[in-house]
């Protein structure tokens, strides 16, 4: 019954960061303004999380999660069509244009993405990095960088042409990599 509850407090506190950070830049969001939309007591968010940072972590883990549940993703998704499923990410990521602008307006867009959880990284890559802590790293700054610029432009560049973009430039560090071994 406890977690229940604290898995609804850490989903309001979360959905009252999320409304905002549409709202205002992250800075100027006190405890007590989070609280009071969330409709929680001040200990909730004591008890539940450690920095105001760690919620937005959180959030977008949460947004990962209910993406990754909603669509269906078997393992192996990747290698039988990439395009496909970076197609539907980029979507999802301007379903959510909202919350992606905030971050990379509040420079939150990187933290977040090395603070995804595990099963997120694996579900988003489709490999366990495992403690291979360099190379996810760099996946996640890489996938972030995309974001970025994409964001920062006004999502200028349809989700079609990024996912082309993007598998161009996979096929190219393949071809780099084939010629270095």
């Amino acid at each position: 019954m406890t977690e229940t509850l604290n898995m609804c407090v850490r989903s309001a506190i979360d959905g009252a960061m999320r409304k905002l950070l549409a709202e205002k830049p992250f800075r100027q969001i006190t405890i007590t303004e989070l609280v009071q939309t969330a409709g929680v007591g001040r200990s909730s968010y004591y008890r539940n999380y450690n920095s105001m940072e760690e919620i937005v972590f959180s959030c977008l883990n949460r947004l990962y999660d209910e993406y990754f549940q909603s669509r269906a993703s078997a393992k192996g998704l990747y290698q039988k069509n990439t395009k496909a499923v970076l197609l539907s990410r980029y979507k999802f990521i301007k379903e959510n244009a909202d919350f992606f602008s905030a971050l990379v307006r509040d420079g939150l867009l990187y933290p977040a993405y090395q603070n995804l959880t595990a099963e997120n990284v694996e579900r988003m890559f489709g490999i366990n990095f495992g403690n291979d802590r360099y190379f996810k790293s760099q996946m996640l700054a890489s996938a972030a960088s995309n974001i970025d610029i994409w964001v920062s432009g006004g999502f200028q560049e349809s989700e079609n042409w990024l996912a082309e973009y993007t598998m161009r430039f996979m096929k190219f560090q393949k071809k780099i990599l084939d010629h270095l071994e």
